[in-house]
């Protein structure tokens, strides 16, 4: 059984940077750091030569950032489009734009456009972090809720959403909500930086946030995202929280995954890795003992999503 959506993971120049960018901006706590092991084990479920260097878990009220530093890695200039194959960016709500934003850019955020309202008193922005990497921020003033922030989905460009959501539907058992063709549309331009963009969408629910894949017809996304190492620069891989982590590794084996070497446990976490249909790198994890502290269901609102959705529901049908 898969329990929902552990973390997101992405590569940073710099892990003191990072962590003090989330809990500044965000007030994400850092929960555990460690440093990386190198072993043949862990280089072949990774899909590198050698590891080195560490990482950073950084836990919002329902969702997990891990961050890696890893020692020596190639570094570049980094202002990875939208449009790109791969995972472009997570999405963290708000009730208060102002508040988000002005907290953002005092950490060292860079908003490129400002907040744009796309419709429905729904007001969206895709600033960037100190690493380069787009965090969407989305505000819905009637979500009555404490937090100041949540993560509300993990975001998927693909050039081929059928594929992408047939995939990820048969994994996760759930059905996915679709858009319409948007666009062109001056106000998408200015929230994604791209000129005449032309998108399909889609979500799934998966427990405490949600899926989002994005197809841009136009400027069209084109290739996979197999060329990506997970010591590159950016997001690199999201995390699976599962019960089972045998049986859904072999679940998803036969749906058309690939994984990377054999499954790793290390104290009461164990990970395999593997890759979906458009080369996106998935890891399943699960947690035993003393590490169940790290579960979702240990998380401080793991249903927050649910009910600002619900809410949402009922007052487009009122």
């Amino acid at each position: 059984m898969i329990v929902g959506i552990h973390h997101i993971g992405v590569s940073v120049q710099s892990l003191d940077r990072a962590a003090a960018f989330y809990e500044n901006a965000f007030g994400f706590d850092e929960v555990v750091r460690f440093p990386l092991k190198d072993d043949p084990a862990g280089r072949a479920m990774l899909q590198l030569p050698a590891i080195s260097g560490s990482l950073a878990m950084l836990r919002a009220p329902n969702m997990m950032v891990e961050a890696f530093e890893f020692t020596g890695a190639t570094r570049r200039p980094y202002n990875r489009p939208v449009n790109e194959p791969g995972i472009t960016h997570f999405c963290l709500q708000t009730s208060s734009m102002a508040e988000a934003a002005s907290r953002m850019k005092a950490a060292g955020g860079e908003f490129a456009a400002e907040p744009t309202d796309l419709g429905a008193d729904i007001v969206y922005a895709y600033p960037r972090d100190p690493d380069g990497n787009v965090i969407e921020l989305e505000c819905l003033p009637a979500a009555a809720e404490n937090a100041p922030v949540w993560a509300a989905h993990v975001s998927i460009t693909t050039p081929d959403i059928d594929r992408a959501v047939g995939f990820y539907e048969r994994l996760t058992g759930a059905t996915a909500r679709r858009s319409g063709r948007l666009g062109p549309n001056p106000k998408i331009d200015q929230v994604t930086g791209l000129i005449g963009a032309e998108v399909s969408g889609a979500w799934i629910s998966v427990g405490n946030v949600q899926l989002e894949f994005w197809q841009y017809h136009e400027p069209a996304a084109v290739g996979v995202d197999e060329g990506r190492s997970i010591s590159d620069p950016g997001y690199s891989h999201f995390a699976f929280e599962v019960e089972d982590l045998v049986g859904e590794r072999a679940r998803a084996e036969q749906l058309g995954m690939v994984f990377q070497g054999e499954p790793i446990t290390r104290g009461g976490i164990s990970a395999t890795y593997g890759r979906d249909p458009d080369g996106i790198v998935v890891e399943f994890i699960q947690f035993s003992g003393a590490e169940r502290r790290l579960a979702i269901s240990t998380f401080e609102d793991p249903q927050i999503v649910e009910r600002v959705e619900q809410a949402r529901a009922s007052a487009r049908s009122a």
